[in-house]
């Protein structure tokens, strides 16, 4: 049962901290680290339940047990440049280079920033790994 009407693995305080951070200065270096940070602290109980549900499904638990390294691959914006027309690293590509915006990798590194995903010792390895995808993946959906 929820102790003071909070799931456990929930921190709602750090998580209004970092979100009230994100909020004053979203498009700072630390911006993408404040958001991420945020999300983790005040949803760390859903983004457990994913990870469970992927583990039943067979493209999501081949996600999780292969583990592909995403940020990499979008970083290589001379290899997505190449991509055919229409293909989903050149829409990627020719989106990510436009004008005033922050690359995909950019944010997804950013969880690593100040130690963050280090501090989250106590979560399922999976779903740091979902945590870390999700910056990268979010200019993709």
């Amino acid at each position: 049962m929820p102790r003071n009407g909070f799931e456990p693995g929930r921190k709602p305080i750090e998580g209004a901290r970092a979100f009230v951070q994100w909020i004053q200065n979203p498009v700072s270096a630390d911006g993408p680290h404040h958001i991420i940070r945020s999300l983790a602290l005040n949803f760390a109980p859903e983004i457990h339940r994913v990870v469970a549900a992927m583990r039943e499904h067979p493209d999501g638990a081949r996600l999780l047990r292969d583990k592909p390294d995403l940020g990499q691959t979008l970083a290589d914006m001379n290899t997505l440049s190449q991509m055919p027309e229409g293909s989903l690293g050149k829409v990627y590509h020719d989106f990510m280079s436009g004008d005033e915006i922050i690359p995909g990798y950019f944010i997804g590194g950013s969880v690593y920033r100040h130690g963050f995903l280090d501090s989250l010792a106590d979560w399922d390895p999976d779903a740091r790994f979902l945590l870390a995808r999700a910056g990268n993946t979010h200019d993709i959906t």
